[in-house]
């Protein structure tokens, strides 16, 4: 595992297939750093941003609230007591671009 600019923990050289799962390389991080900054392949792009009255709190939602419509509540924690918003961004990413409203504990 390394742990990228963003403080998000990258497993690239595992799912890319690195032998003995040894650490990505600078072409494979750059491609997950690019990923941490994905909307999502589901119909609403979306986006990540701290509301005022949620400081300790990540959002992930659709970048257009309007043409989604009312939106399912998703309450994440990373788990293992880390409160980092953004440790997990492109998969909640993924859950926003879908039509959700993601609240991540932590902020980014």
């Amino acid at each position: 595992s390394k742990v990228g600019r963003r403080g998000y923990v990258s497993r690239v050289g595992i799912s890319q297939g690195t032998a003995n799962g040894a650490c990505a390389t600078p072409e494979q991080q750059s491609i997950a750093d690019q990923h941490l900054h994905t909307a999502g392949t589901g119909r609403y792009p979306s986006v990540m941003e701290v509301d005022p009255s949620l400081t300790t709190h990540t959002v992930y939602r659709p970048q257009n609230v309007a043409a989604a419509g009312r939106l399912p509540i998703v309450a994440f924690g990373n788990g293992g007591c880390l409160a980092m918003g953004n440790m997990y961004a492109p998969f909640l990413h993924q859950v926003a671009s879908h039509g959700y409203l993601v609240i991540a504990i932590g902020p980014p």
